[in-house]
């Protein structure tokens, strides 16, 4: 069985007739122990969106929390999890920060309760168009168990409110199953991780199907 971890939260726009756009994005990967994560942007746009996708994986069983909180201290709100893969000892959370100020440099540090002590990583992005009031439509997160084996990083499914929408996801798979570069480490099933880009591909048809 393939351990995998997915979070997806679905965006709405600011209006009928706007665009979300991803506009810097940045990320950071850890493989030794650490209590938090710090990523940053070059700038940010007053008005945008910040999403911010964590993972952390421990050597025992994960019951570790996080929080997130930005440069300035404005903490962020969690849209999705921690959601667990016990089997893997891997959590990860979506956080995000509507109608984000103007700012020459930028960055979010997400907490955790105590150390990731296996790895841990931090992707943030930015968008406009997004609400700048109410940004977040509707949630999903998934994995797979010794229940509910699976090869696949499916999220479950979700029920959109809205139109005009974007998906944003991030998941987790186990490495010796999962095809992907980057430095080895000593652990068999050391997790890497990546944003699920066909979510992009994806979202016209979703879209049409969201508006049917």
């Amino acid at each position: 069985m393939r351990n995998c971890l997915l979070p997806v939260l679905v965006l709405v726009a600011s209006s009928s007739f706007a665009t979300i756009s991803q506009v810097r994005s940045n990320a950071i990967w850890q493989t030794s122990s650490q209590s938090s994560c710090n990523v940053s942007l070059s700038a940010t746009n007053a008005s945008d969106l910040i999403v911010v996708w964590s993972y952390w994986k421990t050597s025992t069983t994960n019951t570790l929390t996080a929080s997130a909180k930005d440069s300035l201290l404005v903490p962020y709100a969690s849209a999705v999890g921690p959601t667990v893969q016990a089997g893997s000892d891997t959590a990860a959370q979506i956080f995000y920060l509507p109608n984000v100020g103007m700012n020459s440099s930028y960055s979010v540090t997400v907490s955790f309760s105590g150390p990731a002590s296996v790895s841990s990583g931090c992707v943030i992005v930015e968008y406009s168009g997004a609400d700048i009031y109410y940004p977040l439509d509707s949630v999903s997160a998934g994995y797979s168990t010794s229940g509910n084996p699976t090869s696949l990083m499916d999220s479950g499914t979700v029920a959109p409110a809205n139109a005009n929408l974007l998906v944003f996801g991030g998941g987790t798979s186990q490495r010796n199953e999962f095809p992907f570069t980057g430095p080895n480490t000593a652990a068999a099933v050391e997790f890497r991780t990546q944003f699920v880009r066909w979510l992009e591909s994806e979202l016209p048809r979703l879209r049409d199907s969201w508006r049917d």
